[in-house]
């Protein structure tokens, strides 16, 4: 984890030739990683690029003054707050970004800022950030549909409703545009229903909500196994806001992502073809309701959506990362 405290799923690979490093936090966000003992035997060290993992400097530091082992950066290859990219702090990650030996980046977002940062071209590679998203669809078709069923009817959902689905945090940033289009969305089509999972600072609005709209269906927080069977009874995905890998998520389930032109989107957001597997509509709630309802409406046209929607989940899949990242790796050492 790069933030002091925080739990994450352990998926670290126990094997022969793995070695686990802990980090040592100076501040809640400030942290060194003691790998120092296997420096010396490294051709190669990949990094995350972030300004706050301190081995970063030091890496970068030894490979410029002692032609010490080789160094990639993975990641973004830019600060996705808007605010932070005028201060100080971003212009320093900006000038570190065009220091490595090679960039790993996760979409073709990432190497159109890097190479615009100045980095040569011939020494990115585009990985394509995934999850498994294989797995997560091979899961979701071997749920037990009466088991869905049962789920559906608690919700009082129909088979033939159009059902949308929001799968994230809470923030104010999204739910007070969430419930606005939602509203209307369900004044365009009469059995609009709306599954709202997740946990955050609204969820007390939400709640209310809920129990204020009978076609609004709160479940609260559901994470790995309990999601699945949301993501069967849903045709679509709705996140206005900020977007990131859960965009794969709904791919995978075959919902049409629908999103808003924020400014703040991760760079996963490359993966979103307008009019093609879901849409980017402009940041207001008019555009975004009026897109939605046009879509969703049709089923010739969401049906036509879903399928690319499983297409691109199916291109763009945790395997085709990892041969992505093994060419990257190839070049640079061969």
């Amino acid at each position: 984890s790069t933030r002091k405290g925080e739990a994450l799923k352990d998926a670290f690979p126990v094997e022969p030739w793995t070695s686990r490093c802990e980090n040592l936090y100076l501040t809640d966000r400030l942290y060194y990683q003691k790998v120092h003992k296997h420096l010396s035997k490294a051709d190669l060290v990949i990094v995350h690029e972030g300004g706050t993992a301190l081995i970063n400097y030091e890496l970068l530091l030894r490979r410029r003054l002692f032609g010490s082992s080789k160094v990639a950066f993975f990641g973004h290859g830019e600060n996705t707050n808007i605010e932070q990219k005028i201060t100080l702090k971003g212009a320093i990650k900006n000038y570190i970004a065009r220091l490595p030996d090679w960039w790993f980046a996760y979409t073709d977002i990432s190497y159109r800022t890097v190479s615009a940062l100045g980095f040569p071209e011939s020494r990115i590679t585009v990985v394509n950030n995934s999850i498994d998203t294989r797995g997560f669809s091979t899961s979701l078709k071997s749920l037990d549909s009466k088991a869905v069923d049962e789920i559906r009817m608690s919700l009082n959902i129909q088979e033939n409703d159009t059902v949308g689905l929001f799968c994230g945090r809470l923030l104010k940033i999204k739910v007070g545009f969430l419930i606005e289009a939602a509203k209307r969305i369900r004044q365009n089509i009469d059995n609009y229903q709306l599954i709202i999972i997740g946990r955050g600072d609204m969820e007390k609005e939400i709640q209310e909500f809920a129990r204020q709209s009978s076609w609004v269906h709160y479940v609260g927080p559901k994470f790995s196994e309990e999601r699945l069977p949301y993501f069967r009874i849903a045709n679509h995905f709705l996140m206005p806001g900020q977007v990131g890998l859960g965009i794969l998520d709904a791919f995978s389930a075959g919902l049409p992502f629908f999103t808003t032109e924020c400014g703040i989107h991760s760079p996963e957001i490359a993966y979103l073809g307008n009019g093609e597997n879901g849409y980017m509509t402009n940041n207001n709630v008019d555009d975004f309701s009026k897109i939605v309802s046009k879509c969703v409406g049709d089923s010739i046209v969401l049906n036509k959506m879903s399928d690319e929607a499983e297409k691109t989940a199916k291109k763009i899949d945790f395997e085709s990362m990892v041969a992505n990242f093994s060419s990257g790796i190839n070049k640079i050492l061969l």
